[in-house]
């Protein structure tokens, strides 16, 4: 009998589960990363990735605090696990004078280290690797902006749980069976756990199984990724190169972010842009998004992805290219849901909206903190996580 269990092993629940190891004994379920993802039969997460932008700036003033808190972490953990998942490289935003202006004003209100130039063209002084957008405004925000590795932020999360006394199981889990004084969980491998309370992190699997009663409000949608092969030389000529976002469609794409060379496992580096497509979809079933993660034409728009990599770094080397896929999920709120479902039972902690990676360690505090002591104490307001009525 665990005190309490955190169900998905990703960036949100990884992170809850260091802070409850904290605290109580601590059940870590989750699958690993597949090897292969094509042959691949079980669930997939949207962490299997080298790169996402971190950053204080944001649309939105929660994000935002979300983010700082989760920055002003990052240190203490690396120190901590001697597992380095942080780069700073700063970040970049680029939009029209319209999409900008909430960027700038949370910046300035929370008084975040950054320049602005009323027309983007000017960054080329400061990155001249970068195209002119010369009808469009930037936003460069110094670092601890840049970006992280989220494979080894995992890492990271899962060995401060570890070494707090947690137990981690490699297992999915497809059904809960919730009894007066505990939960039986029941994984895929017929293992049963018992826990206390138990923590649902399962990210775009929310609704999947037969892990809620009443499913949660919550779109999942495909997301596409390129990869641009560069060469360590060309790595090297583009190192000062910030994580960049540009807020506008070009060529059936639209909503950038890019990321500058990284290292991969495969022993090469590639230059990342992720956009919205206009074949994008809405995923509804575990075997629809299994479809899309193993087999999903990503491909479609290549073309297309290759044209803005021009625009944004024209002069940039590329050896080969290929694409990704990803998962999404968006709440209702447009904030990830943090709340409970059964009072001193059961807890929920997921729907990133394409914005949680950064945010994850504070995302993850929240909801050990809820599922510990029952009750919200934060001064975010509870309501702003709140699952819909």
């Amino acid at each position: 009998m665990y005190d309490y269990a955190v169900i998905g092993k990703g960036l949100i629940g990884s992170a809850a589960a260091r802070y409850l190891s904290q605290s109580g004994s601590t059940l870590m379920i989750g699958p690993d990363e597949p090897a292969n993802l094509e042959n691949h039969r079980g669930i997939f997460a949207s962490h299997y990735d080298q790169g996402r932008i971190t950053r204080e700036i944001a649309s939105d003033k929660v994000w935002a605090e979300l983010a700082k808190r989760s920055l002003d972490r990052y240190g203490e953990l690396e120190r901590s696990s001697q597992i380095s998942f942080h780069k700073p490289v700063g970040c970049v935003y680029i939009a029209d004078q319209e999409g900008i202006a909430p960027y700038k004003q949370v910046a300035q209100e929370r008084s975040v280290n950054h320049q602005f130039f009323d027309n983007a063209k000017d960054l080329q002084g400061q990155f001249p690797f970068f195209g002119s957008f010369d009808t469009f405004s930037a936003l460069s925000e110094s670092a601890p902006a840049g970006y992280i590795n989220p494979r080894d932020l995992i890492k990271a999360q899962l060995h401060g749980a570890k070494s707090q006394g947690a137990e981690i199981i490699a297992e999915t889990v497809l059904d809960l069976e919730v009894l007066k004084s505990k939960i039986k969980i029941h994984t895929g491998n017929d293992t049963t756990f018992e826990a206390k309370r138990v923590l649902l992190a399962t990210g775009a699997y929310a609704n999947a199984f037969n892990l809620l009663e009443k499913k949660l409000e919550l779109r999942v949608k495909s997301e596409t990724v390129c990869y641009a092969k560069v060469s360590e030389d060309e790595a090297k000529r583009l190192q000062a190169m910030p994580s960049l976002i540009l807020d506008t469609a070009i060529s059936y794409l639209n909503d950038f972010y890019l990321l500058p060379p990284i290292l991969y496992p495969d022993g090469h580096y590639y230059v990342k842009l992720g956009a919205n497509t206009a074949a994008d979809s809405t995923l509804t079933t575990s075997r629809d998004m299994a479809d899309w993660m193993r087999k999903g034409k990503s491909n479609m728009f290549i073309d297309n992805f290759k044209d803005v990599l021009k625009q944004l770094i024209p002069d940039l080397s590329a050896e080969s290219f290929h694409t990704g896929r990803c998962l999404v999920s968006y709440t209702k709120h447009g904030k990830p849901y943090i709340d409970t479902v059964l009072p001193k039972q059961l807890y929920v902690a997921t729907g990133g909206n394409g914005a949680s990676a950064k945010s994850s360690d504070a995302i993850g505090h929240l909801a050990a903190n809820l599922v510990e002591k029952n009750t919200w104490q934060d001064s975010l307001e509870p309501t702003l996580f709140a699952l819909p009525s």
